[in-house]
């Protein structure tokens, strides 16, 4: 057994790509998949479209969070996004009056 550093990401992977913020957001898309069916079938639906709706909220947060082959998620580019567009003076040499 050896030590890993603190900020190397592998360290809480579970396989790679997919580490426990990604399982995380996948069992919130299975919690709100499984709410969806509850509703679904109190109106009476069939049990297969109770799994669809059960399966596909926490499919695609699988998805959202599984690493590209450039090495970013979805996920993770709307986060990094989200953070460029707040504070674009971090980024860029923009004066603080204006625009370039």
């Amino acid at each position: 057994m050896y030590l890993v550093p603190k900020n190397v990401r592998a360290r809480f992977e579970l396989v790679p790509g997919l580490g426990l913020p990604e399982l995380a957001l996948c069992g919130v898309g299975l919690v709100v998949g499984g709410l969806i069916g509850f509703v679904v079938s109190l109106l009476g639906a069939s049990p297969l479209v109770r799994m669809v709706f059960l399966v596909v909220p926490a499919g695609f947060m699988f998805f959202v969070t599984r690493v590209g082959s450039e090495g970013e998620s979805l996920f993770g580019l709307v986060v990094f996004y989200r953070r460029w567009k707040l504070s674009q003076r971090r980024h860029f040499n923009v004066p603080r009056g204006g625009t370039r």
